[in-house]
């Protein structure tokens, strides 16, 4: 949408006398408005429109009076509307809650510009200083947005303590002056699961060194010269019940011998085996 300029607005012939001004105290009051939303629209785009002052200028004319007073206050409420409009064609897009793991963090914010043209804003913070919480952004101050595009802009937050921290953000142009639109606002709960992972880490760490260390001095012990280090087990030689002499023929025979050669001790026969043998 283009705003009106010289050329759309029709001419008309001056009044022969001046006279007193056609617009009231109050229409003259929506002039100054207009004049300052112009201003403020001038100093959010990196190259300012010659148009906007010859528009504003050819409603502000005194040819509008009398007759063309209607005519004057349309363009007047046209003008504004339009102005309104370009300045919420800048806003921002942020999270409406962030938790950071730990005390210290980055949290993203776009600044998304819909307009046809590059624009110049910068990203203005409110929070509570109580808890003495720190926000910077980056990149700092103002930044250039092209047509039609999102820029990133990083919050760099610092707690001192855990707790949710309530942020405002707010869109300047280069003359400080808020854009119109709604703030928005972002909650920021910090934790200590940072500081508690950091801790469990560096414990395991430890843990992993120690028993590094330990296996490698066990490498490194000389082994006693009997076999492997702690085998206490007794050698083949010494295991008891076994021989370490070599094994003599078994030649005698054990029908009426002993194991010692001996003849074996004969059975007392009872009363009926002998009658049975007789």
């Amino acid at each position: 949408m283009s705003l009106p300029t010289a050329k759309g607005i029709p001419t008309v012939q001056a009044p022969a006398d001046t006279g007193a001004p056609a617009l009231s105290p109050a229409e003259l009051s929506k002039l100054d408005s207009l004049d300052s939303a112009i201003a403020q629209l001038q100093a959010l785009r990196v190259e300012p429109d010659p148009a906007l002052y010859l528009a504003a200028s050819t409603v502000e004319s005194s040819a509008y009076e009398g007759r063309f007073k209607g005519a004057a206050l349309s363009m007047i409420a046209a003008l504004t509307s339009q102005i309104a409009a370009q300045q919420h064609g800048v806003h921002i897009i942020a999270d409406s809650r962030v938790t950071l793991g730990g005390l210290r963090g980055t949290v993203p914010v776009s600044i998304d510009n819909r307009l046809g043209y590059p624009v110049q804003v910068k990203l203005q913070l409110s929070y509570s200083q109580a808890a003495e919480t720190k926000i910077t952004t980056a990149p700092p101050g103002l930044v250039s947005v092209p047509a039609h595009t999102a820029q990133v802009i990083r919050l760099r937050i610092a707690e001192t303590q855990t707790g949710s921290t309530t942020i405002t953000m707010t869109l300047a142009n280069r003359a400080g002056q808020v854009l119109s639109g709604r703030p928005v606002r972002m909650i920021v709960q910090t934790t200590q699961v940072g500081s508690v992972a950091m801790i469990i880490g560096a414990v395991a760490l430890g843990v992993f060194l120690l028993g590094s260390a330990a296996r490698a001095i066990r490498r490194d012990r000389p082994r006693p010269s009997g076999g492997e280090p702690g085998d206490t087990r007794p050698s083949g030689d010494d295991e008891p019940g076994q021989s370490t002499g070599e094994a003599l023929p078994d030649d005698t025979p054990h029908s009426e011998l002993g194991t010692t050669g001996t003849p074996r001790p004969r059975l007392e026969e009872t009363d009926d085996h002998a009658r049975a043998r007789a």
